[in-house]
């Protein structure tokens, strides 16, 4: 039944998640995957609510790649909430190098639940912000 599922339906789960944010296509990404009032916090930035906004602020960042890239290193479940360790490889439009950036992303769900109500993400993305900086410079 749906309330035990396997660690391996929640890794398919997990890439489906991934496979949904490589799209780079917001809007697919953000309907598919968080509740109409879910809740990001990413890195240090300020806390984003609600589809409208997600899409916004994940679109904007979807428009400087060419590729992002989740490999999942391990992740432990709990029965409301999933802590997943990651390398996540991104590209730059205009630029060849890929950026790996290790990260550690909470997400807020039962395991029964498709949607979650928070996604919490914690690294340091200034690798990849300094890289976009220097390509826009350099246009």
């Amino acid at each position: 039944d749906k309330m035990c599922q396997s660690k391996e339906d929640i890794l398919l789960w997990l890439k489906e998640f991934h496979e949904a944010s490589a799209s780079l296509n917001a809007e697919y990404f953000i309907k598919k995957f968080f509740n109409d009032d879910a809740i990001l916090q990413f890195a240090n930035n300020s806390i984003i609510k609600g589809h409208e906004n997600l899409i916004k602020n994940f679109q904007k960042q979807f428009d400087s790649l060419d590729m992002m890239h989740h490999e999942i290193e391990h992740f432990d479940i709990l029965p409301d909430r999933i802590y997943q360790y990651a390398k996540i490889l991104y590209k730059v439009k205009g630029d060849t190098e890929i950026i790996s950036i290790p990260g550690l992303a909470v997400f807020h769900k039962t395991k029964d639940e498709q949607k979650i109500k928070r996604f919490d993400v914690f690294c340091d993305p200034s690798p990849l912000t300094d890289k976009i900086q220097m390509i826009h410079s350099a246009q």
